[in-house]
């Protein structure tokens, strides 16, 4: 590969942007959360807040959804 070009740039350079902050919260208290497998996220069960407000995939629910009717068969 001697004196071949592998890597370059195409002549254009794409605009600067600001890295957005994540949408985080630090936990100490790890005995107040409990983790639920039905709506896959941690929950407080004294307030019922969740931890993440994960919103699961449906493509995903379907995969898990077939790998636990396959396990039961």
């Amino acid at each position: 590969m001697k004196g071949h070009r592998l890597f370059g740039s195409f002549g254009f350079s794409l605009p600067k942007t600001e890295k957005e902050e994540p949408n985080s919260r630090l936990s100490t208290n790890y005995d107040e959360w409990e983790f639920n497998e039905f709506i896959h996220d941690w929950f407080n069960p004294e307030t019922g807040q969740l931890l993440t407000n994960y919103q699961l995939p449906p493509e995903l629910s379907n995969l898990f959804q077939n790998n636990i009717d396959n396990q039961l068969e």
